[in-house]
């Protein structure tokens, strides 16, 4: 293969750029045919490993050659990640760290080997993220919320090693030897070298650490880790059997006698609404109809009347939909929406505040906020910009919001146990913090489920691994 290279005049850098472009094959079909996008990701592979052998048949390894090489050699790890952030297949921010991270890396082991200095061992997981995408494009099992917080973990902490490394080495290769000189310098003279404490190279970076954290995240950390006052027993409903295989329900609202049941195709990025009625156990399929627009998976409903209220993460709307309307056209009949100016708003909610129904959207992470809207000035204008009358701080990790009337439940995700706040309203936002107005802890059915709502005396979550309702009535989660 290798005279056959010379004989057509092809330099190695020149395969190492077609095994770039061939990368355009993996973008194109990503999600649309994995398996031709997988065989494009073998061949750019292949085409990585043929140009440095190519480069030592010709006994001409070059430096600059060596480094075209590591720079496409990290390429394809990019373009798979940047996917998997793309069609939501990971969280943006875990990806765009792991990104970050493997790239520091990997650059720290670049000037490592170039100056000399030791190495030690590097934890390279592009090949396994290769195999993660195969596994989901051969079986549609995505690994990656899994292993990608994993991966980011260990290779902080090589990333950590590299570093301490290079600055021991470049210490012991041109510093110590300047700063011994001059110390000699001053004790000739009769001084006194300074002297440091080297503690306070990690004691006073970690104080201001844990001091923002308190003032800034204290209300975070906090629901991450406490406990519920509350473990009712959540009865499984029967399954969504009418749930296509790539769908997944993330909200449900009640509506009228039944249920509304939001379920986001994780292929097609769109999101079906599913009528149900009948009772938890033995739920049927009403009707359905489908949102006319991409939305993002996290995504919350809520109902007044005859209308669905959905609020979309990706779009950061709040959309007004004619459920009769829509049911019959088997289509979302959108009446209006408008921008709740909120980064990541992922659920919505009616109260009575002083007589005056209003509209709650809480936030997930970003501005750590649950806002009140006076949801009638937000549609005239499209935005709520100039209608939000009153907020909260929530805890950060919203991810649904129901109300009996009197209480608000918002749920909140946790390392343990997802916890259900059950919340005074007029207390929470008189104090503009949750915590002002938390009555009770309840714990959720299952860490991870989104969404809840209340009809009569039954909660209902719902859990996109399992693909059920969960439900429990009102006065079994109150009762100690």
């Amino acid at each position: 293969m290798g005279r056959a290279f010379v004989r057509l005049h092809i330099k190695p850098d020149a395969i190492s750029y077609t095994g770039l472009a061939l990368l355009t094959g993996v973008v194109v079909w990503f999600v649309s045919h994995p398996h031709r996008a997988f065989l494009f990701i073998l061949l750019y592979v292949v085409f990585d490993g043929i140009d440095g052998a190519y480069a030592r048949y010709l006994n001409r390894p070059t430096q600059a050659g060596a480094f075209t090489d590591v720079v496409v050699d990290q390429l394809g790890m990019i373009v798979i990640m940047l996917g998997f952030i793309h069609y939501d297949m990971v969280d943006g921010q875990i990806g765009a760290y792991y990104i970050v991270v493997y790239v520091v890396m990997i650059a720290f082991s670049v000037i490592q080997n170039a100056q000399g200095i030791p190495m030690q061992y590097i934890f390279r997981s592009k090949y396994i993220v290769y195999g993660m995408y195969m596994v989901w494009a051969f079986t549609g099992l995505n690994l990656a919320p899994f292993l990608i917080p994993i991966f980011c973990a260990v290779m902080t902490f090589s990333a950590v090693q590299s570093f301490l490394r290079l600055k021991r080495g470049f210490n012991w290769k041109y510093d110590l030897p300047k700063i011994m000189e001059q110390e000699r310098t001053i004790r000739r003279e009769g001084g006194k070298p300074p002297e440091f404490w080297r503690p306070l190279n990690f004691f006073i970076p970690a104080s201001v650490v844990a001091v923002l954290l308190f003032l800034g995240a204290y209300t975070q950390i906090v629901a991450m880790v406490e406990f519920p006052d509350v473990k009712p027993k959540w009865e499984k409903s029967s399954d969504l059997y009418f749930l296509k295989e790539n769908e997944n329900p993330w909200a449900v609202a009640g509506y009228k006698d039944g249920w509304l049941v939001s379920a986001f195709d994780r292929e097609l990025s769109f999101a079906t609404i599913y009528h149900v009625r009948g009772p938890m156990q033995r739920l049927r399929l009403e009707g359905s109809f489908r949102i006319p627009f991409a939305m993002h998976r996290q995504h919350g409903a809520a109902t007044l009347g005859d209308m669905l209220y959905i609020t979309d993460r990706l779009s950061r709307s709040v959309f007004e939909i004619d459920v009769a309307h829509s049911l019959e056209r088997k289509i979302a009949a959108i009446n209006r929406s408008f921008d709740a100016t909120l980064d990541a708003p992922v659920a919505c909610e009616f109260v009575e505040l002083n007589g005056t129904r209003r509209m709650l959207i809480s936030e997930y992470m970003h501005l750590y906020k649950t806002i009140v809207v006076d949801y009638e000035k937000a549609f005239a204008k499209g935005d709520a910009s100039d209608a939000v009358v009153a907020w909260y701080r929530n805890a950060g990790f919203s991810r649904g919001l129901a109300t009996d009337g009197k209480r608000l439940f918002e749920i909140n995700g946790s390392l343990g146990d997802d916890l259900i706040y059950v919340i005074d309203p007029e207390r929470a936002l008189g104090g503009k913090y949750i915590r002002a107005g938390i009555d009770e802890k309840i714990a959720a059915p299952r860490w991870r489920t989104r969404d809840i709502a209340i009809r009569g005396d039954v909660i209902a979550m719902v859990d996109g691994r399992s693909d059920v309702i969960w439900a429990t009535s009102l006065e079994k989660a109150l009762e100690r």
